[in-house]
Order: C-alpha cells, then sequence, then structure tokens
C-alpha cells in the first residue's frame, strides 16, 4: 500500500500525481493518507461528484467512534443528531480533519487513526485509554462553503445550495435575487417576493431601513437568474442584455437573408420563428423572424405578422443598424433585449411608419430570439466553379457599394471575394491563371477604398500585393502614388508615376499627376528649407542652450488629398 501526504486543504503534496489520492478510490480500497501511516482510508460507500469539503467550510456527518477490539465508545447515529464541525480549524481531532476533507457528498468511509490523529497519550477517560488507535465509521451528508469577500470580515459568504453551471455575474449585469434581510435576533427588515428582485451589478446600492447602528446583517440570498450585458457598440450606445442562453459557436454574420414578420409598439420584439428559403446564392446565413415594435410611451408604430413577412439581408441597410449588429452576435436559441440609442436606429429625423410616427431621437428597444439560421458553405467546401462564381459576385456587389459611397462594406465585399480564391491550392494551370485575372482587380478596388478613406498605410500595402502578381500593373503604380502622396512621401509617388510615364508616355493622367507631385514637393523642401533655415539662423545669433530647439510639428505638415484614383475594376 503507497502512503501519501496531504495538506489540510485537501491539496496533496506528492508530485507523482497522488493529489487525487483518497478521492478516487474503488469500494473496499484502503489507502494512507499520510507519510507516517497515522490515517488510514477505507471506502465504503462511493461518493458523488468530484468536489469536497475545503478549509473552513462547515461539515455535516453521522459516524460511529470504536476501539480495535470493536468496543463502541461514541455514535451520532445512536443519537439521531447529525454532527458538525468546520473543517481544518481544529474544532476536532486532527485525523477528522485530513479524512473528511477527502471525502465526497454521500460517501462513507472508514477511518482508522494512530494515536497522534487521535486523542494522544492522553486519551480520554474513561471511554478511550491512552494511547489508543482508533476506528471510525463516518458519513458526509453535505457542508456549507464559508469566503471571506472583502478579507477583512466584512463580508461572509456561506453557500447553503450549490449554484449549476460555471456562469458568474460580472459588472454591468442584470441579476434576478431573492432575499431575506434580517438582524442576528431574527427581526426581518426588507425581503422580496418568490419570484425575486432585478437589479444591475454595479449600480449605486440603497441601504435598508431600520438597521440599528453597529448592528451586522443577515441576508438569506438565492440568486435565480444572471442575464449577461454587452455592449454591441463600444460606447454602450447599443447594449445587448441576454436574456436566455443560445447554444453553440456560430454566429450570423454580414449576408444573412433574413425573412419574417413583425408588429411595431417602447421596445421591439423580433422573435425568430422558422426557417425560410434562400433565393441568393451568396447569402452567408439566412433565417425567418417576427417582432414588436413600440414607441417609449407604449404607441404601436408597425406591425408584421405572418400574412405580410418581412425579408432584409444582414448588412445591406434595409432595417437600423442596430439590429444588424446585434443580429449577428447571437448564438442559435438566444434571447435577448436590446437597447439601441437613436444613431444607430432611427436618427434625428421623424419616420412614418404603418401605425404612428417615430420621434426624432428615439431609442428604441429589442426583444430577439434567434431560432434559426444556416452558414453558407466554406471556401474549401465550394468546387473551384464555384468559387469563381462566389468571388465574381461579391466584387460585383462590392463595386456597386463603392459607386453609392459606401466604402466599408465595399472593402469587406472585396475582402470576401479575396479569401475564396486567395489560395490556388489545387487549381490547374489554367484555373491559376484565372484566379490571378481576378485577384488583381479585387487588390486594386480595395485599395481604390482605403484611398477613399485615408488608410495610406494599408493601400500602399494592398497595391504590393497586386505589383506581387503583376509588376507592371498600371493601376497598382497609380493607386500606390496616391497613398504615397497622402502621406506625405513626395519622392516615392513620383517615382512610381515616372514609371508609369516610362512604359506608357501617353498617359495623361499619370504625366499630369507626376507634375502636380513635383509641384508638391518642391512646395514642401522650400517649407522645410524655410523652417531650418529660421532656426540656424536664430541658433548663430544665441546661445546653444539659451533656449529650447523650434521643432516642427505634425499640424504644419498635413496630407495633401489625392486626386481621384482610376475607376474600380
Amino acid at each position: 500500500t503507497n502512503s501519501y501526504s496531504m495538506s489540510l486543504s485537501g491539496e496533496f503534496d506528492d508530485d507523482t500525481g497522488a493529489a487525487k489520492v483518497g478521492l478516487n478510490m474503488k469500494v473496499g480500497e484502503k489507502l494512507f493518507l499520510t507519510d507516517d501511516e497515522g490515517v488510514e482510508k477505507e471506502l465504503l460507500v462511493e461518493g458523488e461528484g468530484t468536489e469536497t469539503p475545503q478549509i473552513g467550510d462547515e461539515v455535516f456527518v453521522h459516524y460511529t467512534g470504536t476501539l480495535m477490539d470493536g468496543t463502541k465508545f461514541d455514535s451520532s447515529w445512536d443519537r439521531d443528531q447529525k454532527f458538525t464541525f468546520k473543517l481544518g480549524e481544529g474544532m476536532v481531532i486532527k485525523g477528522w480533519d485530513t479524512g473528511v476533507a477527502t471525502m465526497k457528498k454521500n460517501e462513507k468511509v472508514n477511518l482508522t487513526l494512530k494515536p497522534d490523529y487521535g486523542y494522544g497519550a492522553s486519551g480520554s477517560p474513561p471511554t478511550i485509554p491512552a494511547n489508543a488507535t482508533l476506528k471510525f465509521e463516518v458519513e458526509l451528508f453535505s457542508w456549507k462553503s464559508q469566503k471571506d469577500i472583502l478579507n477583512n470580515g466584512g463580508i461572509m459568504k456561506t453557500v447553503v445550495t450549490k449554484g449549476t453551471g460555471y456562469k458568474k455575474p460580472k459588472n454591468l449585469d442584470e441579476v434576478v435575487v431573492r432575499y431575506t434581510a434580517k438582524l442576528p435576533d431574527g427581526t426581518v427588515l426588507k425581503e422580496t417576493g418568490e419570484e425575486g428582485a432585478a437589479f444591475t451589478i454595479d449600480e449605486d446600492g440603497k441601504g435598508v431601513e431600520g438597521l440599528p447602528e453597529g448592528s451586522p446583517l443577515l441576508f438569506s440570498m438565492t440568486l435565480l437568474a444572471v442575464h449577461s450585458v454587452e455592449n454591441i457598440q463600444p460606447d454602450g450606445s447599443v447594449v445587448k442584455k441576454i436574456l436566455t442562453e443560445g447554444t453553440g459557436y456560430d454566429y450570423p454574420q454580414e449576408d444573412a437573408s433574413v425573412e419574417g414578420k413583425y408588429v411595431a409598439k417602447p421596445f421591439l420584439v423580433l422573435l425568430v420563428e422558422d426557417l425560410w428559403s434562400l433565393s441568393a446564392d451568396y447569402a452567408t446565413y439566412h433565417f425567418a423572424a417576427t417582432w414588436k415594435a413600440y414607441l417609449e410611451d407604449g404607441t404601436m408604430f408597425e406591425s408584421r405578422q405572418e400574412e405580410n413577412s418581412v425579408k432584409w439581408i444582414v448588412g445591406a441597410e434595409e432595417v437600423i443598424q442596430g439590429l444588424d449588429d446585434t443580429i449577428q452576435q447571437m448564438k442559435l436559441g438566444e434571447k435577448a433585449l436590446v437597447t439601441i440609442a437613436p444613431q444607430w436606429a432611427f436618427g434625428s429625423e421623424a419616420v412614418e411608419k404603418e401605425l404612428a410616427t417615430i420621434p426624432a431621437h428615439s431609442t428604441v428597444k429589442y426583444e430577439i430570439v434567434l431560432v434559426s439560421f444556416e452558414k453558407e458553405k466554406a471556401a474549401y467546401l465550394l468546387s473551384t466553379a464555384e468559387k469563381f462564381e462566389s468571388a465574381e459576385a461579391k466584387k460585383t456587389e462590392g463595386n456597386e457599394l463603392f459607386k453609392a459611397g459606401k466604402y466599408d462594406r465595399a472593402l469587406k465585399k472585396y475582402s470576401k471575394a479575396l479569401s475564396t480564391v486567395e489560395s490556388d491550392h489545387g487549381f490547374n494551370d489554367e484555373e491559376k491563371t484565372q484566379a490571378k485575372a481576378l485577384k488583381i482587380p479585387l487588390h486594386l478596388n480595395k485599395a481604390a477604398v482605403l484611398l477613399k478613406k485615408k488608410e495610406y498605410a494599408e493601400a500602399k500595402t494592398v497595391c504590393n500585393k497586386a505589383l506581387e502578381l503583376d509588376s507592371s500593373n498600371v493601376k497598382a503604380l497609380f493607386r500606390r502614388s496616391q497613398a504615397f502622396t497622402g502621406s506625405n512621401d513626395f519622392q516615392e509617388a513620383a517615382q512610381d508615376l515616372k514609371r508609369i510615364v516610362e512604359m506608357d508616355p501617353k498617359n495623361r493622367e499619370a504625366r499630369a499627376e507626376y507634375k502636380r507631385v513635383k509641384e508638391q514637393q518642391k512646395a514642401e523642401d522650400k517649407k522645410q528649407s524655410k523652417i531650418y533655415g529660421n532656426m540656424f539662423s536664430r541658433l548663430a545669433e544665441k546661445d546653444l542652450y539659451s533656449e529650447p530647439i523650434p521643432v516642427p510639428t505634425a499640424a504644419a505638415d498635413e496630407p495633401v488629398d489625392p486626386v481621384e484614383p482610376m475607376a474600380e475594376d
């Protein structure tokens, strides 16, 4: 039989995996729990679960104690009263603290204790002789865990009934709690009904009326529900409160085709009920919905039910953006209450709806349940023909969005198209050529969007990717020159434009831009010369250390807007 060492916390000191000794035994098995073999445990009845009590927990047991000759000297069963003590705090003999710490709920064991772990050389006259080895049959029924919340004794928590799952409230979450607040003498100061009371974590608390100064307050509390609160927009202008947790790991994404019905009333109720057919070949997800929408005074302003179901594409600006953004962060089966500020709802203008007018600057709320959605086939599951078809369609959609000035959405379309054909693994030579011919204009169109957004560094990176595929591509060189110009890198911009003119002397657009860039470079050189000329002149007249040296600031060097880039492909 192996022997092991265990601390009073129930954590074992052996480095060889013995941390489970005494916890995962078989019925009839015996194990020593200490190095000196002072405590032997024999498992009589297996316990439940995996948890064991910890130091400070209040445990509830029944036991019978006998001498080694079978003489019984004590029994809680005979008294028909469970024995309770706090584990690891010296309230019982050392062998009990050691053995009970290894027991699970409803486990029954025999603990054989050498004198040093029992009553030692003194014994416990008249029933327990000196230096007696003792045997205890112990059954652990339950325990209450106590925790010092503030580590100063200010708030002590004792677990009476363990909760389920692993979710715990965090700041901003809404919780529903049933509680009774009372004085040590049992006087009830405040209590909720069976349904409990809801409040938000981290909100300003309220005192309990009638609490005498200096008196402790005893709360009996049951956590009934936790509603996680998430900011859909970082500034809290769109907030989602989860009413029912969803399942799985997938979320609806942009291009989802949504079909459903709704009745419009200060909050909107969106109830996803059924899966509808998908007509768009390239939609990523689709699902069906019903909802109700209300003004803040309770006025219903719109109604869509089964007879006039509504359909929209997520991300296509067919519904308010707050709804689009939220549905993309919901799991299957999730129910949520979403509060949407005016800028993500109907904005600063009054909007006429079916049953009423939505006033300007209205905040709305949606109660949403996502019941079903279907994902588009992943790119690696598409045939080669399907990959090219999908990429071409997204490119066309991106071009339309670009023309409409919807640059963020256009950028997403181009990026999705590229991701579909980015890897040409498995393509034959002809298909690789076709993929290359598609990737170049997609990179160029991304660059055009980034130039519009004045994201010049990223635009240069994208142009470089196009030039890796075609080092003489005029549009890639031109758009890279625009990115260089936008970041005031005039010399690099001029080099790209000069190369275009060398390849195509009749390119009037490149020649005009080259001339403009050279003039900007000349103006920049003149400005810098004046700045540093004045600086050195002042240094010549004054002592070097008499005052700080003036340094040009970024404000004196604003980027120059590039000319309109060549049209998208």
